[in-house]
């Protein structure tokens, strides 16, 4: 039965529109805090949208530090392993075209443009963790090219253990090596 557009409650003469406020109000008095407006609204406002993605993000974020994909490790991994071949060729390369390389001198020298010497990348001569590697001299009086680790300081463990990376025996145990740090700077 339709009475002038409107939808009707079947075998009744009232509107739907009436008898959903009807059936609200029964369940929301007029007094509750809430109203029975409130429980008409629908979708999401603005403020429980944004909510809802900061929860989600804060979960996100501890998830992805919790779980370790070893990504990460892997790539400096690889870097390390390239720069041991790399770096002491381009080494060899300055010292012949420009002059012997200072003990303990970090390795930014070769960035820059001397003579016949064209610099390298910059990013070329810095450890996985942003520091520039650095000239050691050995117990056999052997140049190495060596790092502090991700602490950025020296000694340390693990991650943060001292290498060479012209001397494998130093590398410790997360990189591939012995775990060794007796032949580390």
């Amino acid at each position: 039965m339709r009475k002038k557009g409107k939808k009707m409650i079947e075998n009744e003469n009232i509107p739907i529109e009436n008898e959903i406020f009807r059936r609200i109000r029964q369940l929301a008095p007029a007094r509750s805090p809430i109203g029975y407006t409130k429980l008409l609204k629908k979708g999401l406002t603005l403020v429980e949208l944004a909510i809802v993605i900061l929860v989600l993000g804060i979960i996100m974020g501890i998830l992805y530090n919790t779980i370790d994909f070893g990504i990460t490790d892997d790539a400096k991994k690889l870097a390390i392993s390239g720069a041991s071949k790399i770096i002491p060729a381009k080494i060899v390369q300055y010292e012949t075209e420009v002059g012997p390389l200072d003990d303990r001198a970090d390795l930014t020298v070769l960035t820059r443009t001397t003579g016949s010497w064209r610099g390298v990348d910059e990013d070329m001569v810095k450890d996985p963790w942003g520091q520039p590697y650095f000239i050691q001299i050995d117990e056999q009086q052997q140049k190495q090219v060596c790092s502090n680790g991700a602490d950025r300081t020296p000694g340390g463990e693990d991650k943060n253990a001292d290498f060479c990376i012209t001397n494998k025996a130093s590398w410790p145990k997360w990189l591939g090596g012995t775990g060794g740090n007796n032949q580390g700077p």
